[in-house]
């Protein structure tokens, strides 16, 4: 790849990192008005998926899936989501808003900073091998790139790939292949894939302190969390790889925490627009594997 096509990939994925990230919070102002802080910013990455999912999805269906529908069609995507967000109504009370999180005993907030250190340390060493000499997990090699480059290459999600003479594989969700191949139209490479999981990893931890502060032990669930992405089984396969065994956890722990931060306090109905944020993190995490 030469160093022109590299920076152009790089400016395409800024200026639709931008646009999405600015729809996903006019959508979230929109749906949750009265949230602020982490259990916010965790909406926001929902929203900014779906959306991403969604275009693609849409591109794909009619063979459009190529870079510039695809970046057209994000931003376009974005500046609407973020139209919407701006036509919301006044501010809720000061009541209804989200509580501030409490504060956490110093030797909680050591241990979760100690934690989420020694887990990130361990995935970025095999992030930074995958990124100096390629991937080389079987699942990663075996189908999971394969269909991400056959998106690409085919400008197209409606065919079937058959991999190999067994078709355990052709039915399986491929909305993580999707996001690779997202990158892969960006970028010219497949470059994204090797931190992808990265993120995922973040979002995992992000989810499990919103999930642990509404019961006001944040630091520890997100130790709790640290402690399982630390283990020897994920530690070898996820990172620097598109395993997407992260990808559902990391979604799953988002959908239970949005569910509960949904009630407005202990023993009030639910909010719809919470509840439909936390269902479209459900829907990605069932379309992912």
């Amino acid at each position: 790849m030469s160093p022109a096509r590299y920076l152009e990939g790089v400016v395409l994925l800024a200026v639709v990192a931008v646009a999405v990230s600015a729809g996903a919070a006019g959508l979230r102002r929109r749906l949750t008005p009265d949230w602020a802080g982490a259990p916010a910013r965790l909406a926001e990455v929902v929203l900014a998926l779906a959306l991403v999912v969604l275009v693609s999805e849409a591109l794909g269906l009619v063979g459009l899936f190529r870079r510039a529908p695809l970046v057209i069609g994000l931003v376009a995507a974005g500046a609407v989501s973020w139209a919407i967000g701006r036509r919301r109504g006044p501010p809720p009370p000061a009541a209804q808003r989200t509580a501030r999180a409490p504060a956490y005993p110093l030797w909680q907030l050591i241990a979760a900073v100690v934690a989420t250190a020694t887990v990130v340390a361990e995935w970025g060493v095999r992030t930074v091998d995958a990124l100096r000499f390629g991937m080389d997990g079987t699942d990663t090699l075996w189908y999971h790139l394969p269909v991400a480059a056959r998106f690409v290459q085919d400008a197209s999600i409606v065919h079937l790939h058959y991999l190999d003479n067994d078709a355990v594989t052709v039915f399986y969700p491929a909305s993580s292949e999707l996001l690779h191949a997202v990158g892969i139209v960006l970028l010219g490479s497949d470059v994204l894939s090797c931190v992808q999981n990265m993120g995922w990893l973040a979002l995992s931890l992000l989810a499990s302190w919103c999930l642990g502060r509404r019961f006001g032990v944040a630091p520890l669930a997100l130790v709790a969390c640290a402690v399982v992405l630390g283990t020897a089984q994920l530690v070898a396969g996820q990172p620097g790889g598109a395993y997407n065994d992260v990808v559902v956890l990391a979604l799953v722990l988002a959908t239970l925490a949005l569910v509960v931060h949904a009630p407005r306090e202990a023993g009030s109905a639910p909010r719809r627009g919470a509840l439909a944020v936390a269902a479209l993190a459900a829907g990605l995490a069932i379309g992912m594997k």
